[in-house]
């Protein structure tokens, strides 16, 4: 097609952190590598830091808030007004907010591409109204069905979901994984490692002394294994109290594994934080719940083995049937203790995963890939109405 399409991500929470995830990278593929007029509409939140260099070029619209940030008319208004303009209008997630917004928008231009990226790790959705009262559950559930029906395309993150839902019509569904964008490393000048310059690190990257990323488990996990003398564990990302004094305790207890441990706050620099993915020779995720995991992509990409958590759906894909790491059991204390221990203790073993994980990477979870069924999905749609 000879038009630019005009692509708009409408979402009230975009702040920098979230542009090198989906909500920004979706947007930015489409606009790099598929020639669309791409946007991305939000309330402020914060600074971007990463248009200025590793997104080089995306669009931005900040929305004013009214009154207060709660209360938010604008956003709709934007989307009553600009309807017409928008190709292509991708909202994030099943629910009351990216509902009104998909409707709002086939309301004032019934031809346009509405595209939903399901954010979740559920065979079905439930619009968030498990414990409403009935007319308000009534009420989502039928609007949330419409929605659907509205629907140009809904894209699921894992085969789990993607296989098993089905509320969406299999003509619009979609499997498209989170990605990476490797000429942004390239872009930041990172040293990519082979297996044999990387060191005997175990990374893990996450909100510490959250529920969901449940770290403290990992910690524990490392008093229960013997460890290689060359091996230690690297830690990054914001810290709750209660995790500080969770790990103080932690040390005074085991006071011999404290330089086995290192620490360090969020890293805002992708370089900086890259170069840790870089050294590591493993990386572990022990969440509770993921919709998908972004940092496991990142973990792939730069040729760690995994070990994660086995009820994440994204496991089941990114382990590739343990040619690219293993999976293991939050309910068995001693699991990942285990699992750990054997891939420290087996170095052939190990570089086997990370040169497949490196592949794997580079197959499956390049966005320009990713993407690429997403974009003919449009352009068909847009060669039938024309």
């Amino acid at each position: 097609m000879s038009k630019k399409l005009k692509f708009v991500i409408a979402c009230e929470v975009i702040d920098n952190v979230r542009l090198m995830q989906p909500h920004g990278m979706i947007p930015y593929t489409l606009y790099k590598h598929y020639g669309y007029d791409a946007e991305v509409v939000t309330y402020k939140n914060g600074e971007y830091s990463y248009l200025d260099n590793e997104l080089k070029g995306l669009k931005i619209r900040f929305l004013r808030h009214f009154f207060s940030k709660k209360f938010k008319p604008p956003f709709f208004w934007y989307l009553a007004r600009n309807a017409g303009k928008i190709d292509v209008l991708m909202v994030y997630n099943v629910k009351k907010r990216p509902i009104y917004y998909g409707l709002i928008y086939k309301l004032f231009n019934p031809r346009g591409f509405l595209y939903v990226k399901a954010d979740t790790a559920l065979p079905a959705f439930n619009f968030y109204v498990e414990n409403a009262f009935f007319p308000y559950k009534y009420y989502m559930r039928t609007l949330g069905k419409l929605f659907l029906k509205k629907c140009n395309a809904v894209s699921f993150e894992s085969s789990l979901p993607y296989q098993h839902n089905k509320q969406v019509s299999e003509d619009k569904k979609l499997l498209i994984p989170c990605g990476f964008d490797p000429d942004i490393v390239k872009g930041l000048s990172v040293q990519e490692r082979t297996f044999a310059e990387k060191e005997n690190i175990v990374l893990h990257v996450a909100r510490m002394g959250s529920h969901q990323k449940n770290t403290e488990h990992l910690v524990r996990s490392i008093a229960k294994m013997q460890l290689p003398d060359d091996w230690r564990f690297i830690f990054i990302g914001s810290q709750t109290n209660g995790f500080h004094h969770f790990r103080e305790a932690f040390v005074r207890e085991h006071p011999e594994l404290e330089e086995r441990m290192e620490f360090h706050e969020h890293i805002q620099s992708k370089a900086e934080l890259y170069n840790f993915y870089s050294r590591a020779r493993i990386f572990c995720l022990p969440s509770r719940i993921e919709s998908f995991g972004n940092v496991l992509v990142e973990a792939l990409y730069f040729g760690n083995a995994i070990a994660a958590t086995e009820t994440i759906p994204s496991v089941q894909d990114l382990v590739d049937e343990g040619r690219n790491g293993v999976m293991f059991s939050i309910k068995n204390d001693n699991d990942l203790a285990q699992k750990l221990e054997q891939l420290m203790q087996d170095s052939e073993k190990l570089e086997s995963m990370s040169v497949c994980a490196r592949d794997y990477a580079e197959k499956h979870l390049n966005w320009k890939n990713a993407l690429q069924p997403l974009h003919e999905k449009i352009q068909r749609h847009y060669a039938h109405i024309n």
